[in-house]
């Protein structure tokens, strides 16, 4: 409903616009979060979709119609207002709505429910016209308008060695996945832009371990700043442990990531990337005990974790639902940005060469592998999708253990609809691995001794509320944009253990060092052979001179 548009401008502070809803199943909508938008756009502007806060206003309390109709007033700056306005033909407004995001008590993500409909309002309130006329002569009409409706899913691909900065950071593309109706691709063309909105926020350094025991002992102390020391606790995790010493007397530590051990307290001078640790806020265990070092945790696994430990942590909470002390950082606003075809990621992994004779040689040891010109959009093939799961992964820059799932979605749909991929950020992903210690209580002393539970250390950057906007399809020169409805989801990245940095290169491995060496001894010796013969075969007196000379020196 639009309320008090004024075409000579006189009163824009009074321009307002309502959202009446039918809710016949009587949902209990969040009466306070920031979620709750509508995605619109306005007058001729009907390729530049953008969402906009609901706030409620009332809701019906009538008994047998409990919430069966809501009244939201869209949250509009002055700025924002004077844009629209702007934007609005004055003898008729037309408001695009593509639908309204909803988020029901106790849900983690709002729903998006489809409206696709086109209202034109023309007249005016009454005192609003230009001749202020005191009658009234505001109406409107509405028609259906055209949306694509879209489940997303997320995925993500890391190369195997490190980016560069450090050995313990990589390359993150962060990726969705959906299916599109072949027969919107026949009508408009191929898909040529994404506009998606998320916001970005970094966890803290996380733990996974795969000891139930460990994780039931830690598990108490979760929010909790136990200082850089404390034997209550009992269990140590410490990143990428080195200990140089032949006695605990004379032994020195040096690691990243610390958790109840003091990265000082041994005299190390230089210690590695990382940090010391006083308060764990996030702690996953593998779900079956698995070893951290062979199991992917799945990401839905990972978000269920952030909600309990926001249940833990309390505070203020990221979008109305995870502890903001779970983040190292938060972007203070969404990131919206519209992605094309045209463009391209790059990713650089770095391994060590195990080469010995490089080594023995003083040659560099780092080789890289730069993956240039990712495609930000790429519809996917049947060819795509052949091979082992590695093989795919790598193919497709997707994550392993999404594998699965990506070549069910295309089986299911690929009669009717095409699976695209659609890249869109690249991020740092840390990971250390944590050898896990302990103290244990010896003649009334506490000593330290060497565990068994290793886990590891990590650090992603997330996207919550991940949301597509619309999407650019192009035929014949000519684009077409399509509203998208699609829930937002919160895209967390599973966390995968530390790559091993220190690999054997093909064709560079020890073996072919040694056949190399022995095919320079073999030719030194067919040499001497030759030397040998032609010695053999020189004439006596040649021979005698040779020798005399020989002796002479």
């Amino acid at each position: 409903m639009e309320y008090c548009y004024s075409n000579n401008k006189t009163n824009p502070q009074d321009y307002s616009l309502y959202v009446f809803v039918y809710n016949p199943k009587a949902i209990k909508f969040s009466e306070t979060s920031m979620l709750n938008q509508i995605e619109m756009s306005f007058g001729s502007d009907t390729d530049n979709y953008k969402k906009f806060p609901l706030r409620v206003v009332n809701y019906s309390l009538e008994e047998g119609y409990e919430r069966v109709f809501y009244k939201f007033k869209v949250v509009l700056t002055s700025e924002e207002k004077q844009t629209i306005m702007k934007k609005l033909d004055k003898d008729k407004r037309v408001y695009n709505v593509s639908g309204i995001e909803l988020l029901e008590d106790g849900k983690l993500n709002a729903a998006d429910y489809t409206v696709a409909r086109k209202y034109t309002y023309t007249g005016f309130a009454p005192s609003y016209s230009s001749d202020n006329g005191a009658s009234g002569n505001l109406t409107y009409s509405s028609a259906e308008i055209e949306v694509l409706q879209l489940e997303v899913f997320p995925t993500q691909y890391r190369p195997d060695g490190y980016n560069g900065k450090n050995i313990y950071t990589q390359d993150s593309l962060h990726s969705v996945y959906f299916a599109v109706p072949k027969s919107v691709i026949t009508e408009y063309g191929n898909m040529t832009k994404v506009h998606a909105t998320w916001l970005n926020a970094v966890l803290k350094p996380s733990l996974v371990i795969g000891d139930k025991s460990v994780y039931n002992a830690i598990k108490p102390y979760i929010g909790v700043d136990i200082g850089t020391k404390n034997t209550t606790v009992k269990h140590i995790y410490l990143g990428d442990l080195d200990v140089i010493g032949d006695s605990n007397a004379n032994m020195q530590y040096y690691c990243g990531y610390a958790y109840n051990l003091d990265r000082n307290e041994f005299g190390a001078s230089n210690l590695k990337y990382g940090e010391q640790l006083t308060e764990l806020d996030l702690l996953l265990c593998t779900p079956n005990g698995e070893d951290p070092d062979d199991y992917v945790i799945p990401s839905r696994f990972v978000i269920d974790e952030m909600i309990n430990a926001t249940g833990i942590l309390g505070g203020e909470l990221v979008n109305g639902k995870y502890s903001k002390a779970l983040f190292e950082s938060v972007d203070s606003k969404f990131t919206e940005v519209e992605i094309s075809a045209e463009d391209k990621f790059d990713l650089t992994s770095t391994v060590i060469d195990m080469d010995f004779w490089k080594w023995l040689f003083g040659q560099n040891l780092e080789v890289t592998t730069k993956f240039n010109g990712i495609k930000a959009i790429c519809p996917i093939s049947e060819s795509d999708l052949s091979g082992t799961a590695e093989e795919i992964s790598k193919r497709l820059y997707v994550g392993k253990q999404d594998v699965t799932h990506l070549k069910q979605l295309y089986i299911n749909t690929k009669s009717d609809y095409t699976v695209y991929l659609f890249r869109y950020q690249v991020s740092d992903y840390v990971s250390q691995r944590a050898k896990h210690c302990y103290w244990d209580r010896q003649f009334f002393k506490d000593v330290f001794k060497s565990g068994t539970a290793d886990g590891y250390f990590f650090k992603e950057t997330v996207n919550l509320d991940f949301d597509i906007i619309d999407v650019t399809f192009t035929k014949d020169f000519k684009d077409t944009v399509i509203p998208v409805v699609s829930s937002p989801i919160d895209v967390v990245p599973s966390p995968t253990p530390p790559p091993d940095i220190y690999e054997e290169v093909p064709n560079s491995n020890w073996y072919d060092g040694l056949l190399n060496v022995l095919k320079w001894v073999g030719l030194l010796f067919v040499i001497y052979v030759i030397y040998c013969v032609v010695r053999l075969f020189k004439p006596k007196k040649k021979q005698e001179e040779d020798y005399k000379n020989e002796d002479s020196t």
